[in-house]
């Protein structure tokens, strides 16, 4: 396990390592990774569509169910496996392990 960080370009390098590579990662940081607008970049449109897709996502239904509609919802296995790792079931159901309403807040921004 290890913590990933960069300046510039090797910023940018270590996220990508931290994104595809999550289950030996602990952290990432990264400095001035890159002097552009990120809204055109297809990666950030692809983040963006699959935390906007959780807004109505219904999570109170069988595992079954929410790991057929992810598969459908969400083209790349590995954002796709992320979603399904990060969800825990509860007594009335499952919920996510993060808070998609704060990410999609910071995403729209």
């Amino acid at each position: 396990m290890a913590t990933l960080g960069g300046h510039g370009v090797g910023g940018k390098v270590a996220l990508a390592a931290a994104c595809y590579h999550h289950e030996h990662v602990t952290g990432y940081f990264g400095l001035d990774t890159t002097p552009m607008n990120q809204y055109y970049h297809s990666s950030f449109r692809e983040i963006t569509n699959y935390v906007n897709l959780l807004n109505n996502f219904n999570i109170n239904r069988p595992y079954p169910a929410i790991a057929n509609d992810l598969r459908h919802g969400i083209a790349c296995p590995k954002w796709r496996n992320i979603f399904l790792n990060n969800l825990n079931k509860t007594e009335g159901g499952y919920q996510w392990n993060f808070n998609h309403e704060a990410i999609q807040r910071n995403l729209s921004k």
